[in-house]
């Protein structure tokens, strides 16, 4: 596995904890082990809100929807919002996963 290809995967694995993330936020958890969740939840948020940052409307809902929401079949509904051809997302997905890893991980 290649460096693109590695900060790629990470840059999916961190989306894909997203909700989790967010949830670890929040909780009211107590003791040293929790806060120290709490901080690492907050680091992670900190880094997605970072690559956000350097995407465009479209590329954030394409990651969000893939990655984030977990919803089945969203290509299809995708295809359907934004009027383009499956083979066009996917490859709008990959730039937009590739722009959010060099954002975040500087690859």
């Amino acid at each position: 596995m290649g460096k693109d290809e590695t900060a790629l995967a990470r840059a999916e694995a961190l989306l894909r904890r997203k909700r989790y993330l967010e949830a670890a936020r929040t909780a009211g958890y107590t003791g040293a082990r929790s806060r120290a969740r709490q901080v690492r939840a907050e680091r992670e948020l900190t880094l997605i809100a970072c690559g956000y940052g350097v995407l465009t409307p479209y590329q954030r809902d394409l990651l969000e929807t893939f990655f984030v929401s977990g919803e089945k079949y969203c290509a299809d509904r995708l295809c359907e919002r934004y009027y383009k051809e499956r083979s066009a997302l996917y490859r709008d997905r990959k730039k937009a996963l590739s722009e959010f890893a060099k954002a975040v991980f500087g690859a």
